[in-house]
C-alpha cells in the first residue's frame, strides 16, 4: 500500500514573476498530476495568481504586506485550517 502526501499550501509572498513562482507552478502542475491535493496562496492581482488561473490550479490571494505581516499569517492559518491543509511549503526566502 502506497503512503498519501499530505494536502499541501504553498505560499509565496513575491509581488512578480521570476524562478521561484515558475518553480511552485512547475511543482503543484506536477503534484496534481501525481493525485495529491494542493492549492497555491499568493498576493491578490500578483502575476502568479494569474498563472495558476490559467493552469487551473486552485489558488488563494491573501493581502500581504511584507515579511513580517502577522494579520496576513493569521489569514493563512485560517484559511488552512478551514480547507483541511496539513503542510505548508513557503516558496520566498524570508
Amino acid at each position: 500500500m502506497g503512503t498519501v502526501a499530505p494536502a499541501t499550501l504553498h505560499v509565496d509572498t513575491g509581488t512578480s514573476w521570476r524562478g521561484g513562482q515558475q518553480q511552485a507552478i512547475y511543482l503543484t502542475e506536477g503534484l496534481q498530476r501525481a493525485g495529491c491535493r494542493v492549492a497555491v496562496v499568493c498576493r491578490p492581482a500578483s502575476p502568479l495568481e494569474a498563472g495558476c488561473g490559467v493552469r487551473g490550479i486552485r489558488c488563494f490571494s491573501v493581502p500581504m504586506r511584507g515579511e513580517m505581516d502577522v494579520l496576513a499569517g493569521l489569514r493563512i492559518a485560517a484559511l488552512s485550517r478551514r480547507h483541511g491543509f496539513e503542510l505548508l511549503h513557503l516558496h520566498t526566502a524570508h
